[in-house]
């Protein structure tokens, strides 16, 4: 009989432990939610932008630095891309955040265009940045005054997978110009500008902020004339893709460019992948406009980058950690 009850006490003990055991090991309640949380942690965060020496490679790189040294236990880096690969590398989680246009990522979610029958739904905004402009640029001696004039010369941009390649073709198409019509060299803007000053291409056409860099220095050498878009043919364009603007460069923004131009443009904006975890995002936002005065060093253009123009401009879905931010401030009602 003490066997039987020293062997059931022992099959109640080990039931118990287990019983135990399982109950702290199964979500429950509030503690659930703490177990979830902390299962998506990040400790990598991969910043695609563009090509070394431009706008987005300096300011992904400031970015880098900024959460690194801010957000416990994570390691950040910049890395080259572009406007339509970026969207690619963040919806495969190979980058946490990338630099692209709102249209871009409107194609993508509704799988047209370069993402035709590859719809991409998990891309969302963190916070739109400046506004971009395409420079549709000539030597000043070239005797090209008008879109028009572009029949027949070489024209410099980037290579498909860029929003500069997607806009130029947006404008030639718009005034009627075909493949047939043009040369077009697709290479880096200071490579085109480097060909322009030597007399190896014609025009460049590229997305920028203003002034820029390689831009001004074949201003310096030859003198510009930037090429407007006409009322007209932006009217056309912007009908057919309502996420692009209309942006003047002042007059004297560029040496032999004395004239305000009208150029097609667009918001450059920053976008992660929807499962980032929201208080990382929310961390990542916040840093950024606390730091608002010190990335205005690094690219005068972010001076736009206010709470109000983001939510008026990013032109996507925001990540509800970004979200979080907004209506912290008062921008998001």
């Amino acid at each position: 009989m003490k066997k039987s009850l020293k062997a059931l006490f022992a099959l109640t003990l080990a039931l118990l432990m287990l019983f135990c055991t399982a109950c702290g090991n199964t979500p429950a309640g509030d503690g659930a939610g703490d177990a979830s949380d902390a299962a998506k942690t990040v400790d990598t965060i991969t910043i695609a932008s563009a090509n070394s020496g431009g706008a987005w490679y300096t300011i992904a790189g400031a970015l880098a630095d900024l959460f690194q040294n801010n957000i416990e236990g994570v390691t950040s880096t910049a890395t080259s891309g572009a406007g339509i690969s970026n969207i690619f590398s963040v919806a495969a989680n190979e980058a946490q955040l990338g630099f692209g246009f709102p249209d871009d990522v409107l194609d993508a979610q509704n799988g047209v265009g370069d993402f035709e029958g590859n719809a991409l739904n998990n891309v969302v905004g963190v916070t739109a940045l400046y506004p971009g402009v395409l420079h549709i640029a000539v030597a000043a001696d070239s005797g090209i005054n008008t879109i028009e004039d572009l029949v027949g010369k070489t024209i410099c941009t980037q290579a498909k997978g860029n929003a500069a390649y997607k806009m130029t073709w947006k404008v030639l198409d718009a005034y009627g110009i075909t493949e047939k019509d043009v040369t077009m060299n697709y290479v880096g803007f200071s490579d085109a500008a480097d060909l322009i000053k030597d007399g190896h291409a014609d025009a460049l056409c590229y997305m920028s902020t203003y002034p820029y860099s390689a831009l001004q220095d074949l201003a310096e050498s030859r003198g510009v004339h930037l090429l407007e878009v006409d009322e007209e043919h932006m009217a056309t364009i912007l009908n057919s893709s309502p996420a692009y603007s209309t942006f003047t460069v002042p007059g004297g923004t560029y040496p032999g460019a004395d004239e305000d131009v009208n150029c097609l443009g667009c918001t450059t904006i920053l976008f992660t992948n929807s499962e980032m975890p929201e208080d990382v995002v929310y961390q990542m936002t916040k840093l950024m406009f606390d730091n608002y005065d010190d990335l205005c060093v690094v690219n005068k253009s972010l001076a736009n980058m206010t709470p109000e123009f983001v939510v008026e401009n990013i032109g996507i879905t925001l990540h509800p950690g970004a979200e979080k931010y907004f209506k912290e401030v008062g921008a998001i009602q």
